[in-house]
C-alpha cells in the first residue's frame, strides 16, 4: 500500500461482514520497505486462501488505526490476521498479532503466522448444528449435521443424504462418509491448537495489548523519528558550516601565500611591497581602503588564531566604517600589529580576554554617564589595544542587536565621543 486511498480500500474490505476469506496485513519496520517475514513462503502458504497486504509503518498505519481503532491496527514490523466476517471487531484477540523483531528467526515467525491464519479462520467458522429427522411413517430416525438451524438448510441436508443413500456403489468402491469442509477445518484447528500450546506468544500479545500501550508505542516511534530527522538536519547544517569555513580558510591561506610571493618579488627588486611610513595598512595595493583593511585583518586572523581553532573561530561578516583606515596613519608598525590583533579578538568572540577590558563607551567621564546608543539600538564599545601607556590606544566599534560588528576607528583612551 502506498496511499491513503489504499488504506481506505483495505479498511472497507476488513469491515465487510460478508467477507469469507481471512486478510493478512504485514507491516514493515520503520524506515524499511520490506517486512521481516519470508514473503515467498507467505504467498505460497496463504496466497490461495487469504488476502495479503503490506503496509509501511508511518502515516498509513496511523490512518488504519484511526479507521479501525488503535486496538486493531498493526505497525512496527508485526503482522496481523483478520479472520472472515467482522466478529473480530468486538474481540481484538480474535485478530491475532505475530510480532517480528530485528533478531527474530524469520522462518519461525513465518510458520507462526501461517498457524495463526488457520486458527483464526477455524475460530471464525459458523458452528455446526445437529438435526434429528424422522420419516413420516416413523419407520426410521436419523441425525444429520447441518450448517444452520433454519428449515431450508435442514431440508437441503435431508435431500442430499437421501440421494446419497439411493446410490448403491459396488462393495469394493465403498468410501467412508464424506466429511464437510467445516469438519476438515475443525480437524486442522485441533492439530494446530496442540502445537500452539507450546508457544508463549499469547502471553506477550496480552501484555502488549493491555491498556493504551499501542498508543504509547506509536507516540514513541513518532517522537524517535522526529528526533532522528532533527539530528540529521543538524548534521547537514554542521557540514555546510564546516565547508564554508574551510573555503574561507583556503582563500585566506592563498592570500597569505600570494602576499609572501609579492614581498619576495619586491625584495629582489630592492623595493618595499608595503609602505608603512605614511600608512601601515597598504591602501595603494588595493582598489579601496575598505579592501585594504579587510586584507590586513585577514592576515592578522591567520597569524592570531591557531590552526586548530580556525574552524571554531572564523572571521564573521563585519563592516568597516569610513575613517577606520585613516585612524592607523599615525601608528607605528608595533601599534598597528597590536590594533589588528585586537580587531581579530573582537571579531572572533574573544572580547572577554582580560587584556581587552571591553566596556561601553560613555558619553562623558562621569561614572553614571550613559553609553552611546544609536537609534537602531547599536551600542558603542571600547576595547584596550594598549595598557599602562600614555595615550594608550583603544578600538572603538558598534555592536548591533544581531551581533554584527562595525569598526569605527582607533582612538586614544582620553576621548569619549564617537567620531
Amino acid at each position: 500500500m502506498e496511499t491513503t486511498d489504499d488504506v481506505t480500500r483495505l479498511a472497507t474490505l476488513l469491515e465487510d461482514p460478508n467477507r469469507d476469506m481471512p486478510v493478512v496485513v504485514l507491516s514493515t519496520p520503520a524506515g524499511d520497505v520490506q517486512p521481516r517475514f519470508l514473503m515467498d513462503q507467505v504467498v505460497r502458504d496463504l496466497g490461495g486462501n487469504s488476502f495479503i497486504s503490506v503496509i509501511p509503518t508511518g502515516p498509513l498505519t496511523f490512518r488504519l488505526g484511526d479507521r479501525l481503532g488503535e486496538d486493531f491496527t498493526v505497525y512496527g514490523g508485526a503482522a496481523r490476521v483478520y479472520p472472515p466476517g467482522t466478529d473480530w471487531l468486538h474481540d481484538r484477540t480474535a485478530a491475532p498479532i505475530v510480532f517480528a523483531y530485528a533478531d527474530s528467526d524469520r522462518r519461525h515467525i513465518t510458520d507462526t503466522l501461517t498457524r495463526r491464519v488457520v486458527e483464526a479462520t477455524a475460530a471464525a467458522a459458523p458452528p455446526a448444528y445437529e438435526a434429528t429427522v424422522t420419516s413420516s411413517a416413523g419407520a426410521s430416525t436419523q441425525t444429520l449435521t447441518v450448517d444452520g438451524p433454519d428449515w431450508d438448510t435442514i431440508m437441503s441436508a435431508v435431500t442430499e443424504q437421501h440421494e446419497q443413500r439411493q446410490q448403491q456403489p459396488p462393495p469394493q468402491e465403498s468410501q467412508p462418509a464424506p466429511r464437510t469442509r467445516k469438519d476438515l477445518i475443525a480437524e486442522v484447528a485441533t492439530l494446530t491448537a496442540r502445537i500452539a500450546t507450546l508457544e508463549q506468544d499469547n502471553q506477550r500479545l496480552n501484555a502488549i495489548q493491555t491498556g493504551n500501550t499501542n498508543r504509547t508505542l506509536r507516540n514513541t516511534i513518532t517522537s524517535l523519528e522526529k528526533q532522528l530527522a532533527a539530528a540529521q538536519q543538524q548534521l547537514r547544517d554542521a557540514d555546510l558550516t564546516r565547508a564554508r569555513v574551510e573555503a574561507k580558510l583556503a582563500v585566506a591561506l592563498e592570500t597569505v601565500r600570494e602576499t609572501g610571493r609579492r614581498y619576495a618579488r619586491a625584495a629582489k627588486k630592492g623595493g618595499n611591497a608595503v609602505s608603512t611610513t605614511s600608512c601601515p595598512i597598504p591602501i595603494d595595493q588595493f582598489p579601496t581602503a575598505d579592501a585594504a583593511a579587510r586584507h590586513a585583518i585577514l592576515l592578522a586572523w591567520v597569524d592570531r588564531v591557531p590552526a586548530t581553532e580556525k574552524t571554531e573561530r572564523p572571521l564573521p561578516d563585519y563592516d568597516v566604517l569610513p575613517g577606520f583606515v585613516d585612524s592607523f596613519t599615525d601608528l607605528t608598525d608595533t601599534q598597528t600589529s597590536k590594533a589588528l590583533r585586537c580587531v581579530v579578538d573582537i571579531l572572533t568572540g574573544r572580547e572577554n580576554l582580560p587584556a581587552r577590558r571591553v566596556h561601553p563607551l560613555r558619553t562623558s567621564d562621569a561614572g553614571n554617564a550613559p553609553a552611546h546608543v544609536r537609534a537602531d539600538g547599536a551600542v558603542c564599545f571600547r576595547a584596550n589595544i594598549e595598557t599602562n601607556t600614555a595615550s594608550a590606544r583603544r578600538l572603538h566599534y558598534w555592536k548591533r542587536g544581531d551581533g554584527r560588528i562595525e569598526l569605527i576607528r582607533i582612538d586614544v583612551r582620553t576621548l569619549t565621543g564617537v567620531r
